[in-house]
């Protein structure tokens, strides 16, 4: 799912499973990994906390578009500002016509 772009949450349920199988489950994305038999509670809680990351991912997400939209809108000398600043520097000493 993860290789097709799908980005929904999967929990997997096995009757018959290992530790080598569980690891490559996750390591392939999976949220969570089963075994059966499963009690609804556990089955919803696990469901409540993949779609709550899954919605904390899609905001994080259109975050991370904006602030790239924001960032190739910037004038060339203000991204080497930005630039000075993440590195530690204060920006007011790098304005253009400051004296400090």
């Amino acid at each position: 799912m993860r290789k097709a772009g799908d980005g929904t949450p999967a929990i997997i349920f096995t009757g018959h499973s290992n530790v080598p199988m569980a690891v490559k489950a996750m390591k392939a994305g999976a949220f969570d990994f089963i075994e059966k038999p499963i009690g609804c509670s556990e089955l919803f809680a696990s469901m409540e906390l993949a779609l709550a990351q899954s919605r904390a991912l899609d905001s994080i997400s259109a975050l991370q578009v904006t602030a790239a939209r924001h960032i190739a809108s910037l004038t060339t000398r203000r991204r080497q500002i930005m630039a000075l600043v993440l590195a530690g520097h204060p920006s007011k000493k790098h304005r253009s016509g400051s004296r400090h």
